[in-house]
């Protein structure tokens, strides 16, 4: 846990972020922070890869697209119970 000050604009405009892509204000902040720092984004993050998939009234799932989210939410759910076991350790 790491506790920052910053200007109310700033986190406004955070707040606005988060909310336009679906996200907590913790993940984006971490999304940011990692991405200022050159980290490499982690594959299939699921949000994104269905992000405007309805937009302008486009095509609809396919059947293969739900079984590319289902497994992109597995391994999100994996890498997750993964980190939370090493810190619990």
């Amino acid at each position: 846990m790491i506790t920052v000050r910053l200007p109310m604009a700033t986190r406004n405009r955070i707040e606005a972020l988060a909310k336009k892509e679906g996200r907590s204000l913790s993940q984006t902040i971490e999304r940011l922070i990692d991405q200022a720092m050159g980290m490499p984004r982690p594959p299939g993050r699921p949000l994104e890869s269905i992000k405007g998939i309805f937009a302008d009234r486009g095509p609809a799932p396919t059947l293969k697209d739900f079984r590319q989210l289902s497994r992109e939410l597995v391994e999100s759910v994996d890498r997750k119970i993964r980190r939370f076991d090493k810190r619990h350790r």
